[in-house]
């Protein structure tokens, strides 16, 4: 009884952070690339920063509203941020996505 509360918090987190990855693939300048895919994908991966946000926000406990807050702007750039954050982590890890051809072996000068 007691997780239902959060089990509507996370849901509201979630659908306000979709909608966060659906304004901007409309406010895109190029319309012409948004596929459903990308819109698919754009949505999956916003929902999942959101609810990080969610989980970030509750832990700290800034209160729901800085919650719905969180997951919009979560929403908004969350397939860029996590991009960014692979970019980082591979280049900690030494591993460098742009000098590899397909076969994951480095390109020959």
């Amino acid at each position: 009884m007691d997780n239902k509360p959060q089990i509507i918090e996370i849901s509201i987190t979630t659908l306000l952070s979709m909608f966060g990855a659906l304004a901007r693939l409309l406010n895109m300048k190029d319309k012409t690339a948004i596929r459903l895919s990308s819109m698919l994908s754009g949505c999956f991966v916003a929902a999942f920063s959101g609810v990080l946000a969610y989980f970030v926000s509750d832990y700290f406990e800034l209160g729901q509203t800085v919650s719905y807050i969180a997951a919009g702007i979560s929403g908004w750039a969350g397939p860029q941020l996590l991009d960014r954050f692979t970019s980082l982590f591979l280049a900690k890890a030494g591993l460098n996505p742009a000098s590899q051809d397909d076969t994951g072996q480095g390109a020959e000068k």
